[in-house]
C-alpha cells in the first residue's frame, strides 16, 4: 500500500480524490475541497497534503480527504484556463460522493475557484445535496473566497461557511 489511495484517470490527467490516514483511530474523515491537484500521487506527498494532513489530525479526525473543484493534475493554475475540460469527467460525482462521506468539507480553494464560475456551481451542487451544514472554511481572502491551508498559521480551526 502506497502513502495515499488516489483515484486517478486512466490516463493519469485527472486526480478525483485523495485520502490518507492521519491517525489510528478509525471514522470522522475531515475532506477539503479544493483548487485542483498538483502532484501528490499514492506514492508521494506534496506540501499543501502535508499540511491538510496535520490539520485533520490536529482537530480529531482519523482520515484526511481531498477533492478539487478542478481535478486537472497541474502545479500550474495558469493551465486551468489553457484546457479544454480543466474539470475531469468524473469529477462532480466524486466530489458529491466524497462530500457525503465526510464529517467536514473544508473549503479552500483561494481566489482562482471562479474560473468558469466552478466555485458557484459546486457550491449550489452540494447545497442541492443538503450537504450546506458541513460546509466549512480557514479564513476568506479579500475577495471573500475560502483561503488554501497553506502557510495558515497551525492553531486555525474551521469556521462555518455556508448558513
Amino acid at each position: 500500500m502506497g502513502l495515499h489511495e488516489v483515484c486517478m484517470s486512466p490516463d493519469k490527467r485527472y486526480r478525483y480524490w485523495l485520502e490518507a490516514n492521519v491517525s489510528d483511530d478509525k471514522g470522522r474523515v475531515c475532506m477539503f475541497l479544493m483548487l485542483n491537484p498538483s502532484t501528490a500521487d499514492a506514492t508521494k506527498s506534496d506540501p499543501t497534503m502535508s499540511t491538510c494532513k496535520r490539520f485533520a489530525r490536529d482537530w480529531g479526525y482519523a482520515t484526511m480527504r481531498v477533492c478539487n473543484l478542478f481535478a486537472l493534475r497541474s502545479p500550474y493554475p495558469q493551465s486551468l484556463k489553457e484546457s479544454t475540460d480543466p474539470v475531469g469527467p468524473e469529477n462532480d460525482g466524486w466530489i458529491v460522493r466524497n462530500a457525503r462521506d465526510a464529517d467536514v468539507i473544508v473549503c479552500a480553494w483561494g481566489n482562482y475557484g471562479s474560473l468558469l464560475g466552478r466555485d458557484s456551481r459546486v457550491r449550489r451542487m452540494l447545497e442541492g445535496e443538503g450537504l450546506a451544514g458541513k460546509m466549512r472554511h480557514l479564513g476568506l481572502t479579500k475577495m471573500g473566497n475560502p483561503r488554501h491551508p497553506l502557510r495558515l498559521r497551525a492553531d486555525t480551526v474551521p469556521m462555518q461557511y455556508l448558513n
